[in-house]
């Protein structure tokens, strides 16, 4: 990852998710990388072609897909309670295939469709590295996700808290390729059953 870059953080009230006004920045260097809290896409006008790291919050699925679209040298992506479609942008009908994308982290994304969504949206031949707390778990998405870049993961971070040990297991049979398995616990840990 690029290291020293510059830096834009846009943020804006949780209780006005739609009053940010348009925010252009069109001077050199552009953002390496970027935050955007509460800020709806459609209203930033930034250079996307150096952007290697991002993290949305509280904004639309479709635009979470957009900014993956857009940004080509994309190399982390964070995405923390994430909403349903805006409707700004289309969804795609096939997978966003995006090779430079190594580090996903979903976080607090109880809806079951939009992780799905997500999922099946994407093909990253590049994955090393996803992390999964506090999540929504379709199995059979995340299996199908992980088919489409040949399991080459080498990190799988994930909080259990409340996932059934059977689709744990179900999925880590796929991940022949990990390196570094992490699982959390803050309630009762099935530590027997995972680990037979």
């Amino acid at each position: 990852m690029k290291k020293g870059g510059p830096t834009l953080v846009l943020c804006d009230s949780l209780a006005r998710p739609s009053g940010f006004s348009a925010f252009t920045m069109t001077s050199e260097p552009s953002p390496t990388n970027l935050t955007l809290l509460t800020v709806d896409l459609r209203y930033v006008n930034i250079g996307w072609d150096d952007l290697t790291v991002a993290s949305m919050a509280n904004i639309g699925v479709d635009e979470c897909l957009e900014l993956i679209r857009r940004a080509p040298l994309l190399e982390a992506l964070k995405l923390q309670r994430i909403n349903p479609s805006s409707d700004v942008f289309p969804i795609p009908n096939t997978r966003i295939v995006h090779p430079c994308l190594h580090s996903i982290e979903l976080l607090e994304i109880s809806d079951e469709t939009m992780v799905s969504g997500i999922l099946d949206s994407l093909c990253l031949p590049s994955l090393k590295q996803w992390i999964h707390h506090y999540a929504h778990f379709p199995l059979d998405n995340m299996i199908s996700f992980i088919r489409c870049f040949s399991s080459r993961l080498k990190v799988f971070k994930m909080t259990i808290d409340g996932v059934d040990y059977h689709k744990v297991t179900g999925l880590l049979s796929h991940l022949s390729s990990l390196e570094s398995l992490e699982l959390r616990a803050f309630r009762y840990l099935p530590t027997d059953k995972l680990l037979s």
